[in-house]
Parts: structure tokens; sequence; C-alpha cells
């Protein structure tokens, strides 16, 4: 219940908070931090979940600062269908297509974790931003529409930034945000 509150106030964030003024892109990358953890992602799991080699064990990692639609059918997806307005169906070809732009630029390869103020999840997996070369991947999912932005305290470092990449794809309709 309460991603279903952070998922509205993000919508909301998102469709209200105007483009900022006298910047051309307010969806462009950050620079990468200089000190990052490296691993090397031995399985994506859906778009926002993935599996790292990390300090010699694998560790489950979630994307911070994003949702994507679920793969599979069940309460969860038929949640995120109704508060996007959508339905299940077109929702799940979305995962799909998602699931498949995370393989393709993330399986495979040496990533970087940037963690924000909380470390793990209720699900112990580990909250991170995801680092390939200077590419920040979160940012790449919600500018292309395979997510949205998805704030929740206290890991707030690239609020502003996703929410300002998913009023791009929704204006641009890539992605979920499309016809």
């Amino acid at each position: 219940m309460r991603w279903l509150l952070w998922l509205a106030a993000a919508l909301l964030l998102a469709l209200a908070s105007p483009e900022p003024t006298g910047s051309p892109s307010a969806c462009a990358h950050p620079g990468r931090p200089e000190t990052l953890l490296v691993g090397r992602v031995v399985r994506v799991v859906d778009a926002d979940t993935i599996r790292v080699w990390l300090d010699a064990r694998e560790e489950r990692v979630r994307l911070a600062g994003l949702d994507a639609p679920e793969r599979f059918p069940g309460p969860r997806l038929y949640q995120q269908a109704r508060q996007l307005g959508l339905p299940p169906d077109v929702l799940r070809r979305w995962a799909s297509a998602g699931y498949a732009f995370a393989r393709r630029h993330l399986a495979g390869q040496r990533v970087g974790l940037e963690l924000d103020v909380q470390d793990r999840d209720e699900f112990d997996r580990l909250l991170a931003y995801v680092w390939v070369g200077r590419v920040l991947f979160n940012l790449e999912l919600v500018r292309e529409g395979y997510a949205w932005s998805y704030p929740v305290p206290p890991n707030l470092r690239y609020a502003e930034l996703l929410a300002a990449c998913q009023r791009q794809a929704q204006q641009a309709r890539r992605g979920l945000w499309g016809p």
C-alpha cells in the first residue's frame, strides 16, 4: 500500500512540476561519483532488479529512485495498471521491453553502484543507482519510458532529476507514455 502512495506522489510531481527555466535539458546525466561499489551484473531479473557479483558474493540490487512494470500477472501488476491508467496487458508488454533493454545494457557488464541514505529495502535488496561507465542507468530507464520516477525517502539523491526525465519521456510519448 505504501508504494501506491509513493507512486501517486511521484506521478503528481512529474505531471505538476514545470521544466526548470533556463535548463536546455533537465534530464542530463550527472557527473559520475568517484567512490562507487564495483561489481559485475550476473543476472537481470527485470527492469528494476538485478543480481550483481560484489565482494565475493551475489547481491540482489533494486535500482533506486524508480519503479518499472511487473513482468508477470499478479496483484502488483494490476495495481500498477490501475494507477497508471493502462491495461495490464499493455503494461506487461512494456515490462518485457524494459527487461530486454536492461539485459541488453547490463548483462555481464561491470557496473558501479552508488548508495544513498538507506542501503537496503524491506526485502534486504541493496538499493543503488547503477552506473555503466559514465551513464546513470536508472536515468536511462526513466528517460526511455521503461520505468517511472518513484522517490522513496530517505533515498532522494536523484529524485528531481528522475522526475524531469519522466516529464521528458511523457512529453515525447516514449515507452509506456506513448500511444
